[in-house]
This record gives C-alpha cells, sequence and structure tokens, in this order.
C-alpha cells in the first residue's frame, strides 16, 4: 500500500516472519529494530537491538529489555515461559486455571530465572510452589496436572527466529 515489498511465508505465523526478520537484521550493527504491534508475546523479542511499541496500549511507550521487566516481571527472553505457564487470552489457551502472570513470574524467578533454566527446573520444584504462589489448590493442580501442559503451551507462546526466509529482496 505504501509502494514498500510485501513478504509472505506459507504456513508461518507473521509473529515468526517478524522475528526472522528481527533477528536478520542484527547482522547489520547500526540497524535498530522498532516493532509496532498490539501482541504482548512479541515482548520476548525485545534486547539490546529491538524495542517494541504495544500500539493498542495507547501510553506511547517504547518498550527497552528493563520495561519489559517492568511490566511482566521477568526478562524479555522469560516472556515465552510466563505464557506457557499463565496462559495467554489472546491465543485461547489457559494451561493451569488460577495461575496469572504475576504467579508465574513469581515461579520463574524463584525456579527458573536462569537463562538455560525453565519448566524442568520449575517442576523440580514444583512442591515447593504453594508457598511461591500462596494457592495451595492452584499448586495442587498444577503438581496433579504436570508439566506436560505448560511444555504444549511453550510451544505455542514462543515466536520462531529462524524461518528460512531471504531478505535481500527487501
Amino acid at each position: 500500500a505504501l509502494g514498500l515489498p510485501g513478504l509472505e511465508k506459507g504456513g508461518f505465523e507473521a509473529d515468526d516472519i517478524i522475528a526472522t526478520l528481527t533477528e536478520n537484521l542484527k547482522a547489520h550493527d547500526e540497524v535498530m529494530t522498532f516493532i509496532v504491534t498490539s501482541d504482548k508475546d512479541m515482548m520476548q523479542l525485545v534486547d539490546d537491538e529491538a524495542v517494541i511499541d504495544l500500539a493498542l496500549t495507547g501510553d506511547g511507550m517504547i518498550y527497552r529489555e528493563r520495561d519489559v521487566v517492568a511490566s511482566l516481571a521477568v526478562a524479555p527472553c522469560k516472556v515465552p515461559l510466563l505464557k506457557a505457564l499463565a496462559g495467554d487470552t489472546s491465543d485461547e489457551y489457559k494451561p493451569y486455571k488460577g495461575l496469572g502472570e504475576g504467579g508465574a513470574a513469581k515461579l520463574i524467578d524463584a525456579f527458573a530465572s536462569g537463562p538455560d533454566q525453565g519448566i524442568g527446573d520449575i517442576w523440580a520444584n514444583i512442591h515447593d510452589a504453594a508457598a511461591i504462589v500462596k494457592n495451595g489448590p492452584l499448586a495442587k493442580l498444577m503438581q496433579d496436572l504436570g508439566d506436560e501442559p505448560a511444555r504444549l503451551a511453550l510451544r505455542l507462546s514462543t515466536i520462531l527466529r529462524s524461518l528460512p526466509i531471504n531478505f535481500e529482496h527487501i
């Protein structure tokens, strides 16, 4: 519409294409990627070379890494894990009814704050979850359901960053 070249890649979501383009642009030292979206899932792409404007919030804020942490209580790299635990109403999944972003962020902080830590680390300590989320029935539900709902949700919440796309024409 603006005379700009279009980009399509069948079988993939727009989020994945945007993330792949963002990763591709990081190879160019002088480029800062500015993502405008209404999807909080895209916060996982924020780093020193990519920022995000959540257009529908109307706050005009440009989210950098510290802003993602202030907003969600997790680093951008932990946003998929946060969504895998708390669910996402826009994507219509809720692995553990009763667990919101606040409780999920507390579990991540307590058991999976390291860069290589994730669902397995949380479930290795799930017996201590009640003290973290301050909700015994929720912790019991999580123990009973196990980590499989979170693992499935993690696949949904993780944006792909390395699609086989050639960006040279744009």
